[in-house]
């Protein structure tokens, strides 16, 4: 299959570049220990250079066990230096969706020995202090229920506003579907839709496109042991059908890093709250954009770049 006009043209450019000494601040609120992308995702963002990674902050219960599992995944890499915070346990407002695990995750783990890195609480407001102290010049990048970010704006939107950029792995745009990370907190992705931040919003329109193959899976297991053998602790368990998981939030991730992988369109997005059957459903309404929307994706592109990252 050729590739689209767009991707022909992208594929010539390179990561984009910053000034010298130049990173890209950047937050992540994850609910690792469910899926496995989670822990793919901050690997991946430990693992590039671009990246200052000022805090990492957990969502949903069992939120002391996701703490846990980061707090190995942080030792494992070296960087109990990054904060970990805390999150909201619930959805902000009753009636979110099912959850996956809350009393035991898919892939649970425990730090090794005494965890010399800091874990606070109140991530919502670990997360406005780090855009006042980078003065706006910080990207959330949210991964699981968008409820720490929903908080942080409601309590206060003047400085949640001044973000430099929200990527969220969120919504479905092609097909009515309720995605997972909408689906367990609608009412947060409402308020983000409604607080004028104009998030991009990788779906699983682009995310599903992306599995990470067995062979693809060795390279990285060939450098990182640890990391390949979490994945198939995750594939077994989960029972995986073909053993290839699928690449979501790494490809959040990526974007944030450069968003020529993905082609995106402007939409007036609302949360569907009420419906029985809909409820979680990102659907198109009238008015001005209040979102971008990744309707596309340069899948080689990413995959090279994801396992190149971890593998070399």
């Amino acid at each position: 299959m050729k590739k689209s006009i767009f991707f022909l043209a992208s594929s010539l450019l390179v990561l984009p570049s910053l000034s010298q000494g130049e990173k890209i601040n950047l937050w992540i609120d994850t609910d690792i220990g469910s899926d496995i992308d989670d822990a793919l995702a901050i690997s991946f963002a430990i693992c590039r250079p671009e990246f200052n990674i000022v805090g990492i902050s957990v969502v949903d219960d069992p939120n002391e066990k996701r703490v846990a599992t980061l707090q190995w995944l942080l030792q494992k890499w070296g960087r109990e230096d990054i904060p970990i915070y805390r999150g909201w346990g619930k959805p902000i407002l009753w009636g979110g969706g099912p959850r996956r695990g809350d009393a035991s995750l898919t892939y649970p783990r425990e730090p090794e020995g005494e965890y010399k890195g800091e874990v606070r609480d109140n991530a919502p407001q670990g997360i406005l202090s780090a855009i006042k102290k980078y003065d706006g010049n910080l990207v959330l990048l949210t991964i699981g229920a968008m409820s720490n970010a929903a908080v942080a704006y409601l309590s206060d939107p003047q400085t949640f506003k001044k973000l430099r950029k929200y990527v969220a792995m969120a919504g479905c745009f092609n097909k009515p579907q309720a995605e997972y990370n909408v689906m367990r907190d609608p009412y947060a992705g409402e308020v983000i839709l409604e607080s004028g931040i104009k998030p991009i919003f990788v779906g699983l329109d682009v995310t599903m496109r992306c599995p990470l193959s067995r062979e693809e899976q060795a390279k990285i297991r060939a450098k990182h042991p640890f990391l390949g053998e979490l994945v198939e602790d995750f594939l077994q368990k989960a029972s995986w059908a073909g053993g290839t998981p699928i690449l979501h939030d790494p490809l959040a991730c990526a974007v944030v890093l450069d968003e020529s992988l993905v082609k995106k369109e402007a939409r007036s997005l609302a949360v569907e709250l009420e419906g029985g059957h809909t409820k979680g459903m990102m659907v198109g309404v009238g008015g001005e954009p209040n979102a971008e929307v990744c309707v596309d994706v340069d899948v080689e592109r990413f995959l090279n770049l994801f396992v190149e990252t971890l593998s070399k």
